[in-house]
């Protein structure tokens, strides 16, 4: 966790949610064990303060506004990987993300350890 905080660079997950379902592995269950709802949103909430950034699938585009809510910038784009192509496209969009967000980032952790 500490060094998620210190980073010097934005910190990005991936939603593994798309429509609504967890669409690879246990991670349904684990969510549901944790206490965390079905939803980009609620993944937003249980890292606040932790990432900078959630890539969500274009298909969950209306949780957007709702993730945001957590403090926590969204990226909307195809994030279900079934061929090379498709993992070549969502690594060039967390990457284009992550230089969106560098020098937001960098601000205001500046600002947060009270820098000015």
């Amino acid at each position: 966790r500490q060094a998620l905080r210190q980073a010097a660079v934005p910190v990005i997950a991936v939603s593994p949610i798309i429509g609504g379902q967890a669409v690879k592995g246990p991670t349904a269950k684990i969510m549901a064990e944790l206490g965390i709802g079905n939803t980009s949103a609620a993944i937003a909430e249980h890292y606040r303060g932790l990432i900078d950034g959630l890539v969500i699938d274009a298909a969950d585009g209306a949780e957007a506004a709702e993730a945001g809510c957590a403090g926590i910038r969204v990226e909307l784009t195809q994030t279900l990987m079934q061929s090379l192509d498709d993992r070549r496209s969502l690594a060039a969009a967390v990457l284009a993300f992550a230089e969106r967000l560098a020098g937001e980032v960098k601000t205001a952790r500046v600002l947060a350890k009270g820098g000015g």
